[in-house]
């Protein structure tokens, strides 16, 4: 269900080897389909996600870091920039540690032209510093929000010097699914419980202790 959020492209590979389960989703496909040739519209993560990059092209200079815990999503990453023709940079665990120096380096240059940092969230350590974006996409959240607070620090840290802005995108199938928001509700409260108790100011402090709290937690 993961990837079929992300985009059902994904899925193709599976549907074409007529895989159990697979088989009959290929009539969902637009006839003569080929996924070499990314349509955005296909998906409403992607398609909002290429909504969000086109406006902050359009109206500002910020760089963009585009984070998923799937190296597959990351290529749907560079098919979008292919489209639209963004220059990026990629960082996932197949790259050397000098390399990845190099592309960060370059990156957090005010003078380079990349506007977008594709990034692994497996493979961006405490210590990846990417102030040169202020603006983060965490496109498939990681259910333990430890992993995701990480992720979006890669921005928020000393040195920078603009306001950051972070982009959490969800699917509704995703949300629709019990077990999905059983799970969700444990990353909020994961999330907003230890903050509430150090008074901390990161996360969703809008929540009343009701919202924070469900009953199936209490049993």
């Amino acid at each position: 269900m993961k990837k079929l959020c992300n985009h059902p492209d994904l899925l193709w590979e599976k549907v074409k080897a007529h895989e159990p389960g697979y088989a009959d989703l290929e009539q969902f496909f637009p006839p003569g389909h080929d996924p070499r040739n990314l349509h955005p519209e296909l998906s409403g993560k992607v398609a909002v996600l290429d909504a969000i990059l086109a406006l902050i092209r359009s109206s500002s200079d910020d760089k963009v870091v585009l984070i998923s815990n799937y190296t597959q999503t990351l290529d749907l990453f560079q098919q979008l920039a292919a489209l639209r023709r963004y220059p990026f940079v990629r960082l996932d665990g197949s790259m050397s540690i000098k390399k990845r120096a190099k592309i960060v380096e370059k990156f957090n240059d005010p003078c380079g032209g990349d506007f977008i940092f594709m990034l692994s969230s497996k493979a961006g350590g405490c210590g990846l510093n990417l102030i040169g974006a202020n603006r983060l996409v965490m496109f498939d959240p990681d259910w333990n929000p430890a992993n995701d607070e990480q992720a979006m620090a890669r921005v928020w840290r000393d040195g920078q010097k603009k306001n950051c802005y972070i982009y959490r995108l969800l699917a509704q199938l995703f949300l629709l699914n019990a077990k999905t928001q059983k799970s969700l509700d444990v990353m909020v409260t994961k999330i907003q419980v230890p903050q509430v108790e150090a008074g901390g100011i990161i996360g969703l402090r809008g929540l009343g202790s009701d919202q924070v709290q469900r009953p199936w937690l209490e049993r």
